[in-house]
């Protein structure tokens, strides 16, 4: 089977300039693929709609078609889902990616649970939620700094000036992150401070890039892994004739090679719980392959799918009034949610934005 990946949104690692920025006008990444037979099927079944819409661009790109033919969005999944293609799409709140890498940074660094357990993930989102809602942007902004300027005495700063925050929420979930911050403090205070200034235990894992420069938190990078898990769990952990197409990436392809290497490298005995709609256990490797998407019809439909829900989740988060085809091209894409089988939708967010986009 063959499955065809592209994303929407600045594909940049989340640093202090990007926050500032707010990211560039695009604070929501998304990534989508689909599963097809193979591309020929899929480009003889989109000619009629493309001849019946009229729309004769060499690519489709979902930035000219969402606000020009949304019925052709529409009509699109629509045939999709009556094809039974499977399509797997991430959408993620990249402030929220930023909490959680917080939260499994500073309040829950390192192996702070025995496992890694269904219960153990609940907590960890329990808190991210909490400190979405109650963190300045001011404190995020601290920890960016802190990723690239490292240093013991000033990540003992950072965790005091997230508790006095939370000293002011008073509720239960603050008390406890305030427990786990405590702890933090203690160990950088007895294993680190005065001996070194190497705190990355309590720092995410960065990426290098092609030219040596350090990328921290490629939402881009956690989106394809996951998506990789989705579509291992959907084909029933048999991958040897599997083939992933990725748009071409000429600034992180090396690092989404290495990272799926790295995935299909890590010991099942080593993997904890980490989702119900994924399989990371890699018993075989698919072929990662990069194709230019002006040459390639089912990365042109990944980047519809990825395009239209980033653009969608936009509209709904800046109460926007939206288009009646949009609204129905929306709910096709929720009727192929199939958690247990990996399919569908998977979305970073927070609870709150989570269920605005779910009705």
């Amino acid at each position: 089977m063959e499955f065809y990946l592209d994303e929407s949104g600045n594909t940049g690692g989340i640093s202090q300039k990007s926050f500032e920025n707010t990211y560039g006008g695009q604070k929501t990444f998304t990534l989508a693929a689909i599963g097809i037979g193979n591309e020929t099927e899929l480009n003889n079944k989109i000619l009629p709609l493309l001849q019946h819409y009229k729309i004769k661009a060499k690519e489709l790109k979902a930035s000219k078609l969402y606000k020009r033919k949304p019925e052709f969005i529409a009509e699109l999944f629509n045939l999709i889902k009556d094809e039974n293609w499977p399509i797997f799409i991430e959408a993620v709140d990249k402030k929220f990616m930023l909490t959680a890498n917080i939260v499994n940074s500073l309040v829950l660094p390192g192996n702070c649970f025995k496992a890694e357990t269904r219960e153990t993930n609940y907590i960890r989102n329990v808190f991210a939620e909490c400190l979405y809602a109650y963190m300045p942007d001011e404190l995020y902004i601290h920890f960016l700094k802190l990723c690239t300027e490292p240093s013991a005495s000033g990540l003992i700063d950072l965790i005091d000036e997230f508790i006095g925050v939370l000293q002011n929420s008073k509720n239960d979930v603050s008390k406890a992150i305030i427990h786990s911050l405590n702890m933090t403090r203690d160990d950088v205070k007895e294993n680190v401070l005065g001996k070194s200034d190497d705190i990355s235990d309590f720092l995410p894992i960065p990426d290098i890039g092609k030219h040596g420069k350090t990328i921290w938190m490629l939402p881009n990078l956690s989106s394809f892994t996951n998506i990789y898990a989705r579509i291992n769990l959907f084909m029933k952990q048999n991958l040897s004739d599997v083939k992933i197409f990725h748009d071409e990436q000429l600034q992180f392809d090396d690092i989404v090679k290495k990272s799926k290497h790295d995935l299909e490298s890590i010991p099942s005995e080593k993997l904890g719980f980490i989702s119900d709609s994924s399989d990371y256990k890699l018993d075989m490797s698919a072929d990662l392959l990069f194709k230019a998407s002006h040459n390639c019809v089912g990365i042109q439909v990944a980047d519809l799918m990825a395009g239209f829900f980033r653009l969608y989740i936009e509209q709904i988060r800046c109460d926007q009034p939206m288009d009646d085809s949009i609204r129905e091209a929306h709910k096709i894409l929720m009727t192929m949610n199939h958690q247990e089988i990996g399919v569908g939708l998977n979305m970073v967010m927070s609870s709150t934005d989570t269920n605005r986009i779910n009705i």
